[in-house]
């Protein structure tokens, strides 16, 4: 992801100390997450960085998981620009986050603790997550998560879009659209929720 932050900044014409002061950040701390020093960056820092270079946090999310190296070209991973998301705020975005988690816990039929188990972290911290309680989640622990979720090689990497709705570019029910259209025709796709039950 640093390398992908990197190659953006410099396209943008950037120096560390104008972007870092542009988004309101250190320049010394911004270029330790440039390095790769920062292994477990909020997703609102993350924000903050695609803010910052006009793109969509997707790209970063997708750098994070399919690492670009210095002077690959960056392709597609600079087609998806920002989404307006006016008042948006960490708080919120942890919930949405949460809301979209659950839900695609729930398309899977696993419990709290099944998820927990497959994304080695413990049960109380999936469902603080889950409950929109930790308004700047990391985004390894997010990637874990999505690892945990992750239903077959032919749907798309989860992190980008769950980053996505953190940040309200894409709403939970878009997110279990996007998923669902990408499965083997035949398998089930996002299913309704047992009554009662709300996302």
């Amino acid at each position: 992801m640093g390398a992908t932050i990197r190659a953006l900044r410099r396209r943008a014409g950037f120096s560390q100390a104008a972007f870092g002061s542009l988004i309101g950040m250190h320049r010394n701390y911004f270029g330790v997450i440039e390095r790769g020093g920062v292994p477990n960056v909020g997703l609102e820092t993350v924000q903050r960085i695609a803010g910052g270079l006009d793109v969509s946090i997707a790209v970063l999310a997708v750098s994070y998981v399919d690492p670009v190296a210095d002077g690959e070209p960056l392709g597609r991973r600079v087609d998806a620009p920002a989404r307006p998301t006016e008042g948006w705020r960490a708080s919120d975005g942890a919930r949405e986050l949460g809301r979209a988690i659950r839900a695609l816990r729930l398309d899977r039929e696993l419990t709290q603790a099944e998820l927990a188990e497959q994304a080695a972290m413990h049960r109380s911290h999936l469902a603080s997550i889950e409950a929109g309680e930790k308004p700047n989640p990391g985004i390894a622990t997010i990637a874990s998560i999505a690892c945990g979720l992750r239903h077959g090689d032919r749907e798309p990497p989860l992190l980008p879009l769950l980053a996505q709705t953190f940040t309200g570019e894409l709403t939970v029910a878009e997110l279990r659209t996007t998923v669902a259209a990408t499965r083997p025709s035949g398998s089930q796709g996002a299913r309704p929720f047992p009554p009662g039950v709300t996302p």
